[in-house]
């Protein structure tokens, strides 16, 4: 396919954006190239399902994909327009701008999710605008997912952008994403576009992390007056926690914005549309969906969140037991502690012992402990330094013993020396020292951990013991 490149957009990490030309009639396109000569299968991945998804269904209020080469470069129109970020560093949004801009951005999200996609990276430079007529269309489906295919994504491995995604979209609420995922997105978005700024204070991504999780934004009205109350609300509804609280639709979001665009036009005052309007009011899905939040156990989480408090009154260790019939919900109970245990810079980490997986000794105890090391790589070089220096402390030069069964210690805390051949007596002992020192590296009163066993039943003799 002939093109050739005018100009260079952006060049980040892993592509390269370019203005061109396609065929012989020389229509304008966006070129969006992988660097790297030898591309990553999840970067070429990410371009074939673009392109898919681009194509799948006609998106109107979308970027189109024309052509994909190679799995390496993809060719997508060109509406002569900036990213709305790019727009934002350009010009001031007054209120007046900001509701013609918000209720088409909300109406390509609401085609979006009619045509079963999930876009789950909704920011402002994934919007693109045109800085004259302001028509705006969304770009970069890169991970997005069809709407049949909703899932609880792994907390080991983030997808999107961890300023704009959603409490469900980290993987530490046990809830799994579905079309509101979006919206959570876009409420961030609203706020950065008429405040400025990310209603979190910080740069920390764990901090990010808890407050996606755990705490409430200020009301936008109250950081700046000028901002009506009705929208400050809007917007708050969007950043709710759980999906159910959310709007339940894009197109319901529409049409609130719409009549509160009206009033604001005509001039009413807030006492007057706060007397009309309520958000949500024109809401609704043609979507039936079960809520994920657990009802009808409030005493038993209650009773466990008391349990995990009493480790900061100097109880060093508490065993619980959660026993009932198969799929009763005694996972999803236990799913419910995540968010008040990270909201007390708890470690929360989970493994489940199988029923065919007996013969392999501390399988679930393993497979926890490699989360921990996954969460620890993802730290920073300093704090994951100081990481180092603890579990070096702790395990002496008997390290060797725990890398035999988490191999992935060793990227944190180097080769260890081989340790001498003992007894099998003496063996099972030096490993049962050895990971109770590993252990007691992260069951601190500023970080305490909690770790969960699924299905207890099945444990290996190994577990049991140790």
């Amino acid at each position: 396919m002939e093109y050739k490149i005018i100009d260079n957009i952006h060049e980040g990490a892993i592509y390269k954006i370019s203005r061109g030309s396609l065929g012989l009639n020389e229509i304008p396109i966006i070129i969006k190239q992988i660097i790297s000569e030898l591309p990553k299968s999840e970067d070429r991945f990410r371009l074939k399902n673009e392109f898919t998804i681009l194509n799948r269904v006609n998106l109107k209020n979308s970027i189109k994909a024309f052509h994909l080469i190679e799995e390496r470069i993809l060719l997508l129109e060109d509406i002569d327009g900036i990213s709305l970020k790019d727009y934002l560093n350009k010009n001031i949004i007054s209120i007046s701008d900001f509701f013609p801009i918000a209720i088409s951005i909300a109406n390509s999200i609401d085609e979006v999710h009619k045509n079963k996609i999930i876009h789950k990276d909704i920011k402002p430079s994934n919007i693109i605008i045109h800085p004259e007529t302001k028509e705006i269309k969304l770009t970069d489906f890169g991970i997005s997912t069809l709407l049949d295919k909703e899932y609880i994504p792994s907390k080991d491995k983030l997808e999107g952008t961890l300023e704009f995604i959603s409490p469900e979209q980290t993987g530490r609420t046990g809830i799994a994403i579905d079309h509101r995922t979006d919206l959570y997105s876009l409420g961030i978005t609203f706020y950065y576009i008429l405040s400025g700024k990310f209603p979190f204070d910080s740069t920390d991504p764990n901090k990010i992390l808890h407050f996606h999780l755990a705490q409430n934004p200020k009301l936008l009205h109250e950081i700046n007056q000028d901002i009506p109350i009705y929208l400050s609300l809007i917007i708050s509804k969007l950043l709710s926690k759980t999906p159910e609280e959310r709007y339940l639709s894009a197109e319901g979001l529409k049409l609130d914005l719409e009549e509160c665009y009206n009033y604001f036009k005509e001039e009413k005052s807030e006492s007057e549309i706060t007397t009309l309007f309520t958000p949500g009011k024109n809401d609704f899905s043609d979507k039936f969906s079960i809520p994920q939040k657990l009802y009808g156990r409030e005493k038993e989480i209650t009773l466990l969140i008391e349990e995990f408090n009493k480790i900061f009154l100097d109880i060093k260790t508490n065993l619980q037991l959660v026993g009932g019939y198969s799929g009763i919900g005694k996972t999803a109970l236990i799913r419910e502690l995540q968010v008040p245990i990270i909201n007390k810079n708890g470690i929360f980490i989970s493994g489940k012992y199988e029923q065919y997986q007996k013969n392999i000794p501390f399988f679930a105890i393993v497979r926890a402990f490699q989360k921990i090391i996954k969460l620890l790589l993802s730290r920073e070089q300093k704090e994951l330094n100081s990481w180092k220096e603890k579990i070096l402390t702790a395990l002496g030069n008997i390290g060797k013993v725990i890398i035999e069964v988490i191999p992935e210690l060793e990227i944190i805390i180097g080769k260890q020396p081989d340790v001498p051949e003992v007894s099998p007596e003496q063996s099972v002992n030096r490993f049962n020292y050895a990971f109770t020192q590993f252990i007691q590296v992260f069951t601190k009163k500023e970080h305490p951990l909690v770790l969960f066993l699924d299905d207890l039943q099945w444990a290996d003799q190994a577990s049991l013991s140790l």
